[in-house]
């Protein structure tokens, strides 16, 4: 009777912040059914290995910066499925909508950032008008509520008159000790 080693299946590296570039080996792993080395920083090009593997059923690159075409080959053309690669602004080639086309890439390329950098800047906006807007609820909130409950009222300020005559006797204590020196 013989026994086979086991052999990994899946590989789940997504969301390590790793970096640097994906290792050119990785299509080694012949007996792999699934990568995901998504939400990392890896950068540089997508290894031409992986394009010849034959068990892949799931892949998973996105949320890196990856650039360059995608390689082609086997498996891969099997899983054309867009979602493997998003927000990998410099990677191009099926089956992303960004086909490769030499200079024209490079300038449609300039195009999509500077659509990207308008989108950055309205989601910025939005987020700080948020936070604004948060604050000043809030704010008012705490606000309204002392000018309506006159027991919250006395009860805040006289704890911040305790605070005071505290602060103010403890200076004066550490005065005195520091004269007496």
């Amino acid at each position: 009777m013989s026994h086979k080693p086991p052999r990994l299946l899946g590989l789940n590296l997504s969301t390590n912040q790793f970096t640097g570039i994906v290792p050119k080996d990785i299509g080694g792993l012949k007996s792999l059914v699934s990568r995901d080395l998504s939400g990392n920083k890896f950068w540089g090009t997508i290894p031409g290995s992986i394009a010849h593997l034959y068990s892949s059923a799931h892949l998973n690159l996105s949320c890196n910066n990856l650039s360059g075409p995608i390689p082609t080959g086997n498996q891969l053309q099997t899983l054309n499925d867009p979602s493997m690669y998003p927000d990998n602004p410099y990677l191009h080639g099926d089956p992303l909508r960004k086909k490769c086309t030499g200079t024209d890439e490079k300038q449609k390329g300039s195009e999509d950032d500077g659509d990207q950098d308008e989108e950055d800047d309205r989601h910025e906006m939005w987020f700080y008008l948020v936070v604004m807007l948060r604050f000043a609820a809030r704010f008012w909130r705490v606000l309204g509520i002392l000018l309506v409950k006159r027991s919250w009222r006395h009860a805040l300020f006289s704890r911040i008159e305790d605070i005071y005559d505290w602060v103010c006797v403890a200076i004066a204590l550490r005065i005195a000790k520091l004269k007496k020196k």
